[in-house]
């Protein structure tokens, strides 16, 4: 049992320093997409909130300047 450990840290750590740099630029490749994807979307839930943001602003202003003025009447 420890000997089958053993073997496979080894193995593992040699194919690691003979393919490490390979299997790092494939991960790389295959997952670009992905990131761009996530990063647009992101982009789009940001937007929103700041869209969010402003309406919310505004009501407040509305809401502010109309108890004002039912307040100084």
């Amino acid at each position: 049992m420890i000997k089958s450990f053993i073997a496979g840290a080894i193995t593992g750590a040699v194919m690691m320093v003979l393919y490490g740099r390979e299997i790092a630029e494939y991960l790389q490749d295959r997952t670009f997409g992905f990131r761009m994807r996530a990063a647009e979307g992101l982009g789009a839930v940001a937007q929103g909130v700041g869209s969010v943001k402003n309406t919310v602003e505004a009501v407040k202003d509305r809401v502010e300047d109309g108890f004002t003025a039912t307040r100084g009447a």
